[in-house]
């Protein structure tokens, strides 16, 4: 028995070195990597267990104790991460550090263990039985470790039996071997803690027989193929979706884009999801989701024209599906640059407008940064990230100067006067708006900028409308307001309330942002008073 146990370590030996000579011929993919450290860590342990069996004395058994666990405290770990990562299963980045911390921090004990009782309470040589060996009592860090190491069997099997019903046949046997390889050492663990084997480490055999498994599977079910690593590779990192059906039906495969679109691939439901990609493969049918564009194509899969199943391809097609868009994006950018040399006039103008309402050209300058913000801020609410482009937020920006420019054409008494408003004077200055937009349409009806034109006069002609309908000068109502109109009105009552008037004092940013928020879903639009009180600070560094 004693021969066979010396033979048992010499075959694990050259297991492990025929599985690294042939790793190491392989480009380190992540599971090989894992793998390839693996099988570094089962030669460490065998060798360290083939001395420790061999040993003549308690000094020389202790080190060869100490040799094998610098390979046998990582298998672990190592195994652990590899099962998980090849069933595709995800695990958070600081994972893997924290517990190669944990499992060093043992082997620190393991290696110091004459020093403290921590791993191992007694140590002892005894010469009688099987063969010679190392006898000790184990301390808690002992059992803690024990106790993680079942612990990652446990999710390792759990983790292979869920691939395994969710793989297709050629994958199941490959997965069949990985739960043996996974199985084999916890049987031995188990052996071992019984007292079955008595003085024996079951667990070296048990990491010899897994060894031989891994062999037969590399060779025979081409485990570690560069092809098939190559193909897993390719599909796992497309942009766009695929997902596999079996001949019944059944969820197959999905990989990563896929899961991202439709979740629920993963879980018992995934049904519905197959439903709603079925519905997309009409021709010309486009699956709108997360802000891309897709085209659904299927397509069976076959072998030797036997059918296996059925295939759905999510291609995205954002960028052909948006050309037309994004070229007249660009047209837009473009003719923006036009107006960087009007902008200076175009604001001397305003200001000059406003002189006349008894303000002073801070207005225009705190209109004009206050909308830039509120749109910067909108564009990043998934509602509007499709409509909200950076050029846009520009136009706000260049076109707010005009949104009082009607006011050019009202009477100087008017604007000044400090009392009440006759109810035609009154109507005189609700006249601004549809004033300015025809201005706006007078002077700049020669330029190029269509862009540019239609935001400058929705902002002159409707920043006045209300939220609820009783604004002026059309009486238009919730998103019947253009947008930009909207984003106008904040900007403008809240530079109003923050400013001190010829007829008024500034109120405070407090009393200001009370006012706004009551006029919510009245006279302002709610999503866009939530929008203003998130950015209420950086509203005030304007000021």
């Amino acid at each position: 028995m004693y021969v066979f146990c010396i033979v048992i370590q010499c075959i694990g030996i050259v297991m492990a070195l025929l599985g690294l000579m042939y790793l190491l011929q392989q480009w380190p993919s992540r599971p090989q990597s894992y793998m390839l450290f693996l099988g570094l860590s089962m030669l460490i342990n065998s060798v360290g267990y083939l001395f420790e069996i061999t040993a003549t004395s308690l000094d020389a058994a202790l080190m060869a104790t100490k040799i094998s666990y610098v390979g046998k405290v990582y298998i672990p770990l190592l195994g652990f991460f590899f099962v998980l990562h090849y069933c595709r299963i995800k695990v958070p980045k600081w994972l893997g550090p924290a517990l190669a911390v944990v499992h060093t921090a043992v082997l620190v004990l393991v290696l110091t263990c004459e020093y403290q009782d921590l791993f191992y309470t007694t140590l002892d040589f005894e010469k009688d039985g099987l063969f010679p060996h190392l006898e000790h009592m184990h301390g808690p860090v002992y059992v803690g470790y024990t106790a993680l190491v079942l612990f990652y069997s446990v999710c390792m099997m759990g983790v292979c039996i869920y691939r395994y019903k969710k793989a297709v046949q050629e994958e199941r046997n490959r997965v069949a071997c990985l739960s043996m390889i996974v199985l084999l050492p916890i049987l031995g663990l188990v052996l071992y803690l019984t007292g079955i084997t008595q003085e024996y480490d079951a667990t070296a055999v048990s990491y010899v027989l897994s060894g031989i498994v891994l062999l037969v599977s590399i060779f025979r079910h081409d485990f570690f193929d560069t092809v098939n690593l190559a193909k897993n590779y390719v599909v796992e990192n497309l942009s766009d979706g695929l997902v596999v059906l079996g001949k019944q039906g059944q969820f197959v495969y999905a990989n990563a884009p896929a899961l991202r679109l439709f979740p629920q691939l993963s879980g018992s439901e995934y049904g519905e999801a197959v439903e709603e990609i079925a519905k997309y493969c009409q021709k010309g049918k486009r699956l709108h989701k997360d802000g891309k564009v897709y085209k659904v194509t299927t397509q069976d899969v076959l072998q030797k024209q036997d059918m296996r199943g059925i295939m759905f391809y999510l291609q995205d097609v954002t960028d052909s599906y948006n050309y037309t868009t994004k070229l007249e994006q660009e047209v837009r950018d473009k003719t923006l640059e036009l107006f960087n040399s009007h902008h200076a006039l175009i604001v001397s103008l305003a200001n000059m407008v406003e002189a006349r309402d008894g303000t002073t050209g801070l207005h225009v300058k705190h209109t004009s940064s206050y909308v830039e913000i509120l749109a910067k801020a909108l564009k990043k609410k998934p509602k509007y990230r499709g409509i909200i482009s950076n050029s846009y937020v520009s136009v706000l920006h260049e076109a707010a100067p005009l949104h009082d420019i009607g006011k050019i054409s009202i009477e100087d008494s008017i604007l000044r006067k400090e009392g009440s408003l006759t109810p035609e004077e009154l109507k005189a200055i609700q006249s601004h708006p549809e004033l300015g937009a025809q201005i706006i349409d007078t002077v700049l009806a020669e330029t190029e900028s269509s862009d540019y034109l239609a935001t400058a006069r929705e902002m002159a002609y409707c920043h006045h409308e209300k939220w609820d309908g009783t604004g002026y000068p059309r009486g238009l109502k919730g998103e019947e307001i253009p947008l930009s109109a909207r984003i106008m009105a904040i900007a403008d009552v809240y530079d109003a309330l923050r400013s001190e008037r010829s007829y008024k004092a500034a109120y405070s940013k407090e009393e200001a942002k009370r006012i706004i928020e009551e006029q919510s879903g009245t006279q302002f639009d709610p999503e866009l008073v939530e929008v203003f009180l998130e950015n209420l600070e950086e509203l005030e560094e304007v000021m």
